[in-house]
């Protein structure tokens, strides 16, 4: 932005006010009068390639070698949360998918991608609320193990083993063949199970057993197999346990994460890191001392529930279900997805997100999302839709004086816009929504409202949004 002033005539000068680069993307984290006029103080759906203004991501209906998936059609049973399991069938000699959904009737239904059109129970695999779950090669056969409080069962793909002395679960992982589950509430004790055997928890120095943890950093959140170590997750630090081979040998070492409090749904190993996010905002831990990221979404912490942050890792890119509160006290969900090679990153919204994972094939990658309303699963689309349902395009500046303290009279807007638009202008005294046709000359319109301060919003409810270029053109008194 920079202001080129001209035409000084009757102690009247006229200036104008560019914004014509949105590389910038979002700071939410300085007052709306000290943040620049190109950087927005909040952008929904939407990203800034080349320095344009553009569609975002969005949501559509997934497939499957180009077939729709099966669709969930169970009477008074709801999905809950979303699971994708493999398994190699030697008779055939290939892999075969599985979609699993657990629904508020406390089952688990399955559908097998390429066979089923629709859901079915799985006899023997109810839970009391929704399960953990890791997959897992025992005895040679891949199976999917499902936790939840004192509930441990195996799923092999035909049938269900139920062990009836694990401990107490709210998280686990397979890390050198042992299964690593932590307790959480205000216990400090992480379990692991024998050797080469998640079923068997009898503890002694032959089978499984247990590391008490009580040294400060609160009670345990989650268990994460990465870069060779278990790493648990606590209320304000992480714990580094070395767990080779026989039990005797494991060591432990603590690292402090953090002065508030950890939020565990938001952890994820990205590649060659873990992110999470905290009272204080966004972290990254590598190995060393957690490094704070995503700083510019600071400013937003106080109005996002992050106790239900849920993160992923997708494609190099970090992604994160915030639940945000409007100006109006209503909440509203917002997916935030963080390309961690560059820094860059975006917020898409008007998507109900219910759960999400990842579905690793032998020949696809997808991330799969669980939506309200919708009996089917959806997969990320670089189009900024709702199962074929144009999203909202949204940008709001700060609020800026031009750098010239003194009232001012806004005459005229310029934009550059390839499809139609409305800007919405305002000053502390005035406001005015304009309507742009967009096309591929720049358009003008006048404006013609008072103020000190002005802000410009934003929105485009057409596919493809382009916006390349803002102008506010002013006047006010000399001297």
């Amino acid at each position: 932005m920079f202001y080129a002033k001209s035409n000084k005539r009757d102690g009247i000068a006229t200036a104008r006010a560019y914004v014509y680069d949105f590389s910038q993307g979002i700071s939410t984290s300085k007052d709306k009068r000290l943040t620049p006029l190109y950087t927005a103080v909040s952008s929904f759906n939407t990203q800034f390639k080349s320095g344009a203004l553009t569609d975002g991501y969005g949501i559509c209906a997934c497939d499957f070698k180009d077939k729709p998936l099966p669709e969930f059609l169970i009477e008074n049973a709801t999905p809950q949360k979303i699971y994708y399991y493999k398994r190699y069938n030697e008779n055939v000699g290939l892999y075969v998918d599985y979609l699993l959904l657990y629904a508020d009737d406390g089952n688990i239904y399955k559908a097998i991608l390429g066979q089923d059109k629709a859901y079915t129970l799985i006899e023997g695999l109810g839970f009391s609320s929704a399960p953990y779950a890791v997959t897992y090669t025992y005895n040679g056969n891949d199976v999917i193990i499902f936790s939840v409080n004192k509930q441990l069962k195996i799923y092999d793909g035909d049938s269900v083993t139920e062990i009836t002395d694990a401990p107490t679960v709210t998280s686990m992982c397979i890390h050198n063949e042992r299964l690593f589950v932590t307790e959480g509430g205000q216990k400090t004790t992480l379990w692991f199970s024998d050797d080469f055997n998640p079923l068997n928890w009898n503890v002694s120095l032959e089978d499984a057993g247990y590391i008490d943890l009580r040294d400060g950093r609160g009670s345990l959140l989650k268990a994460l197999s990465f870069d060779g170590y278990v790493y648990v997750f606590r209320n304000y630090g992480i714990t580094r346990i070395t767990a080779y081979g026989d039990q005797t040998g494991f060591s432990v070492d603590g690292i402090t994460a953090s002065a508030s409090g950890i939020i565990p749904g938001s952890i994820a190993v990205c590649g060659d890191r873990i992110i999470y996010l905290t009272g204080e905002g966004f972290y990254t831990y590598s190995g060393g001392s957690p490094v704070r990221i995503l700083t510019k979404l600071d400013g937003m912490l106080d109005n996002i529930d992050i106790s239900s942050a849920k993160g992923v890792y997708y494609k190099g890119n970090y992604f994160c279900l915030l639940n945000i509160k409007r100006d109006d006290g209503e909440n509203f969900s917002s997916l935030l997805i963080y390309k961690i090679s560059t820094g860059e990153f975006t917020l898409s919204k008007d998507l109900p997100i219910k759960d999400f994972t990842l579905m690793e094939g032998e020949s696809f990658f997808k991330l799969l999302f669980l939506c309200e309303n919708k009996n089917v699963l959806g997969e990320l689309s670089d189009n900024c839709e709702f199962f074929n349902e144009v999203l909202t395009k949204s940008w709001q500046s700060g609020e800026s004086d031009f750098n010239i303290h003194k009232e001012k009279r806004l005459t005229k807007l310029y934009v550059n816009s390839q499809t139609p638009l409305r800007v919405v202008v305002k000053s502390e005294k005035e406001s005015r929504t304009l309507y742009f046709f967009g096309g591929i000359s720049r358009e003008c319109l006048p404006v013609g409202i008072r103020g000190e301060y002005f802000s410009f919003f934003i929105e485009c409810d057409q596919p493809e949004c382009y916006v390349t270029h803002l102008c506010a053109e002013f006047e006010y008194e000399r001297g």
